[in-house]
């Protein structure tokens, strides 16, 4: 499940802003007052994206969020962690000029190394070379290229080593250059008459002094920039966790003829943990691990970090390349980390005890405090969560290699399968169908032949345990016309009958001359269980018009959508658009399971011109109901900071006219208890609503969930239920750096679990992340309690050439709670059949017609395959069939025994194989 931001949105730049930016006094520069509170537009609302009338979106900020970014390091007088202090100084120009042009313009934005005329001290590393960019910053990192669109600072994003007197979006008209100078004791780089939107001049340096010093100066900024241009500046470490900001994401601080200096601090011993919060489901009677690095970036030499634990579990730290428990090497009565050299790091392993008998819900955090022993005044912290999990499922784009994963979530167990590899994944989707398999749908980058190359869909199904039941399968193709580009993207739903429903909108671009010319379609299909398309695809618009952004004669169909009601029917929704007349409205059509129409394309919006459609979502509803949501803009402005709905009838007449709700959905589903369930993001944190499934009006109506570890705007909204009448919320940070997680009572919207973090990757995204990268769904599959083995050919009938081998694929497992202890696999082959080996890595024990292999014990969940060879007689006529048997034992009781073996067949034959490409 996910919502799109598309069209306009998407184009746009997303900028954060405070309701009353403030200016400090320069030592010599003339006071100048705070301007007045400024007007927030009437279409706007606190916390919520809105626009300007030239169609920038932005934020205004709550007053927490504003309260959040004052009590960061932040203007005159701060200092950071580390140290460094930021103090106003004595304005001196220092002219660049006369050294070396960079010749930084709009499209050459960034130098090649530059060399320092002194090695550099700047936090815990020193620099013999810099990097210029034309956004205001330099940086010591190559990282190939500039980042014009500003960020917090710090920011654990890249660019990191980030030093920034006005980093921003800056045009260069004919006079605007970027010099630097060296001299035996400073190097300044000096950008000079660079321009903002309208064309006003600025002019500001960058002094980097010997000792390790910081100062920037201002010699001509605007005095008063234009309506929300924002920007940022000052400075941030390595790995963008420390850093100290002059302004932040704001309105400049800085005036004409002003300087400031930021002051490197005096030698001390100091430390850096990092990441700074994990966290992961975890299981009853489990050892969870997780692992943190502390390093040494003081600058006194060799230290020693204790370490002070607060949890409620059992809690051991490790040093994880020795393997050995952590213990006092200071005499301070205080496990440590041992001696850590300057400049040096240690992996910390931290292995966590979960208690038996947990059940949903259970949360557990570690808080670890790591102090200096060099300076006891310099600590950090870091805090690791492990919650029991609910049941569900879930699909994510991985934020490390963007291979699509997907799990399968039980209070008792989790299991991780990655199904696609490799870049170019995106925007994955999951359902679940009657007989508890799992679709998967995915965007997928490739490049075609004669130049052609876009994102095609494609999909796999697993079972109820993430075992492959249909290999990935490309549901769409590339256009072929050379030079094409493909963009398909769509949604599923399955209906109680176990079919698949799959709606795509299809945008194609050519090149016609110097020009691009745009086709769109809806696109729908119908598929079974197992993954075989039953119906269609079919192209529902069949729009046939091509057009160029340029003659405003595009017809666009986008934001599609589609829902499954009790009756087996499926509603598909989508929004047109008439770039001629700049009309736009939201259609609608059913069809029953099996293909066939029961409403033909309707129009369910009559907006007038110059209105569009946004986050445009259907969902089903008990009752044979959908219910459609979505949001109005007007000439640019919202028309209501809410979402508007309709309900209507499997029938597709409307039986709830149009009505407001609260807030932007961004996932909406009905519960098991019947209340209705969304959420939507808010400022610095999320929100969600319980409906009376009845009457619409709110049950419930969250305040704003917030955690510590939040890096920008949250996104990838999803919600689905469980069997207890409780929604699942899970959501992302902005730079794809973390998943949360959270639990909802549906009968009155307690917060049962959560908010908390569920998983965390290593690693994060260099840019915005505003469309969806994650969806879930309901994992209702159940385990049993006691033990349920089986064991599984994967065919009925093998073949084999006389004097050749039958290719046997054995499969086997446990899915039910109770461990399998001594687990036995025998396959029993007839006479005339001989064993010939197998891939098991077991090396089994043969007795006369049988051959088993002691497996190791099988816990919920553990399933295990292996090839057997078996031998066929040369003599045997063609034709010959042997019967083969396999079953699978324990030292208990299976609760099922009707699965715990399986009968083949191998059949002697003369082997035809296809080319490749049949197969």
């Amino acid at each position: 499940m996910k919502n799109r931001i598309v069209g306009l949105i998407s184009a746009v730049v997303l900028v954060f802003c405070t309701v009353t930016p403030t200016t400090i006094q320069s030592a010599t520069a003339q006071t100048i007052e705070p301007p007045p509170e400024r007007h927030i537009p009437e279409h706007c609302r606190l916390g919520e994206p809105c626009e300007d009338e030239n169609g920038n979106r932005y934020v205004i900020l709550d007053d927490a969020s504003r309260e959040a970014l004052s009590n960061a390091p932040n203007g005159i007088g701060d200092s950071d962690d580390y140290g460094y202090t930021l103090t106003e100084t004595t304005y001196s120009w220092i002219d660049a000029s006369d050294g070396v042009n960079t010749y930084i313009d709009n499209s050459n934005d960034v130098t090649s190394a530059i060399s320092l005329p002194f090695s550099f001290p700047f936090y815990e590393n020193t620099y013999d070379q810099v990097y210029i960019t034309g956004s205001g910053y330099i940086t010591f990192e190559n990282y190939g290229w500039a980042k014009s669109e500003f960020d917090e600072i710090p920011n654990q994003s890249l660019p990191n080593n980030v030093i920034a007197p006005y980093w921003k979006y800056h045009n260069y008209g004919n006079l605007s250059r970027v010099y630097y100078k060296s001299f035996p004791d400073k190097f300044v780089v000096e950008w000079f008459s660079l321009l903002n939107s309208e064309d006003q001049i600025h002019t500001f340096e960058i002094i980097l002094y010997q000792n390790g010093n910081i100062q920037f100066q201002y010699q001509e900024l605007p005095e008063e920039e234009p309506l929300f241009s924002f920007s940022s500046a000052g400075i941030e470490d390595s790995i963008g966790s420390d850093g100290l900001s002059y302004w932040n994401i704001d309105e400049p601080l800085a005036t004409s003829f002003s300087s400031v200096i930021f002051t490197k601090p005096d030698p001390s011993g100091r430390l850096l943990l990092t990441p700074q919060f994990q966290g992961k489901f975890v299981y009853p009677n489990e050892t969870s691990q997780f692992t943190f690095t502390i390093k040494n970036t003081g600058d006194l030499g060799v230290d020693t970090y204790n370490f002070d634990v607060l949890t409620t579990w059992v809690v051991t730290l490790y040093d994880f390349s020795s393997g050995e428990p952590l213990t006092d090497t200071d005499g301070d009565n205080k496990i440590d980390s041992g001696p850590v050299g300057q400049g040096s790091q240690k992996e910390i392993l931290v292995r966590i005890n979960v208690p038996d008998g947990l059940s949903v819900g259970a949360h557990n955090e570690v808080d670890i405090k790591a102090t200096s022993h060099l300076n006891p005044t310099k600590t950090k912290s870091l805090k690791l969560e492990s919650t029991i999990p609910t049941s569900f499922a879930q699909s994510f784009r991985d934020g490390i290699d963007s291979n699509i994963r997907f799990n399968l979530n039980w209070p008792s167990r989790q299991l991780a399968i990655n199904i696609e590899a490799g870049w170019g994944h995106i925007e994955p989707l999951i359902a679940e169908t009657s007989d508890n398999k799992f679709i998967q749908v995915w965007e997928e980058y490739i490049e075609g032949p004669n130049n052609s190359e876009g994102y095609v869909l494609k999909y796999a199904i697993f079972d109820h345990l993430g075992r492959l039941a249909k290999p990935t399968t490309n549901l769409t193709t590339l256009y072929s016309a050379p030079g094409s580009y493909t963009s398909d993207s769509g949604y599923i739903a399955v209906s109680p009958d176990g079919k698949i429903g799959m709606v795509w909108s299809r945008t194609i671009m050519i090149k016609d001359g110097s020009s691009e010319l745009y086709n769109t379609n809806i696109w729908f299909t119908i598929m079974d269980s197992s993954g075989r398309l039953i119906f269609g695809p079919i192209n529902l618009t069949n729009n046939p018009s091509w057009g160029n952004y340029y003659d405003h004669n595009r017809i666009f169909f986008g934001s599609p959508s589609i829902a499954a009601t009790e009756d087996n029917r499926f509603m598909i929704t989508w929004v047109k658009q008439t770039e001629v007349d700049n009309v736009e409205d939201i259609y609608y059509m059913i069809y029953n399971s099996n293909g066939s129409v029961i409403k033909p394309i309707t129009k369910l919006t009559d907006g007038p011109i110059n209105e569009n459609y946004f986050h445009t979502l259907s969902t089903a509803l008990t009752d044979n109901r959908f219910i459609v949501s979505y949001n109005k803009l007007h000439n640019g402005h919202w028309l209501s900071p809410n979402d508007n709905y309709t309900v209507l009838d499997s029938d597709g007449n409307i039986i709830v006219p149009e009505a407001t709700l609260i807030g932007r959905i961004e996932d909406i589903v009905q519960l098991s208890g019947g209340n209705i369930f969304y959420a939507y993001s808010y400022s610095n944190g999320i929100k969600y609503v319980i409906l009376d499934d009845e009457t619409y009006s709110p049950v419930f109506i969250s305040n704003t969930i917030t955690h510590p570890s939040y890096n920008g705007f949250l996104n990838s909204i999803s919600v689905t239920r469980d069997s207890s009448n409780n929604g699942i919320l899970t959501w992302r940070d902005e730079k794809g750096q973390y998943e949360y997680y959270a639990l909802v009572r549906g009968s009155d919207g307690a917060l049962l679990s959560g908010p908390c973090i569920s998983y965390f990757f290593d690693s994060i995204s260099d840019s915005l992340m505003f469309s969806s990268e994650q969806s879930v769904t309901t994992n209702s599959w159940q385990p049993a309690s006691g033990t349920d083995l089986f064991s599984e050919f994967s065919a009925d009938f093998y073949g084999a050439e006389p004097g050749g081998a039958a290719i046997l694929h054995l499969s086997y497992g446990n899915q039910a709670l109770t461990t399998a202890i001594n687990p036995q696999l025998t396959l029993t082959i007839p006479d005339g059949l001989s064993y010939a080996g197998d891939t098991s890595d077991i090396v089994p024990t043969i007795s006369a017609n049988t051959v088993t292999w002691n497996l190791p014990n099988l816990e919920f969940a553990d399933v295990g395959a292996f090839i057997v060879y078996v031998s066929v007689p040369a003599e045997d006529p063609i034709g010959t069939i042997y019967e083969i048997s396999q079953s699978l034992t324990f030292d208990g009781e299976d609760i099922d025994p009707s699965n715990d073996s399986e009968n083949a067949e191998v059949m002697v034959a003369t082997m035809t194989y296809l080319p490749l490409i049949n197969r």
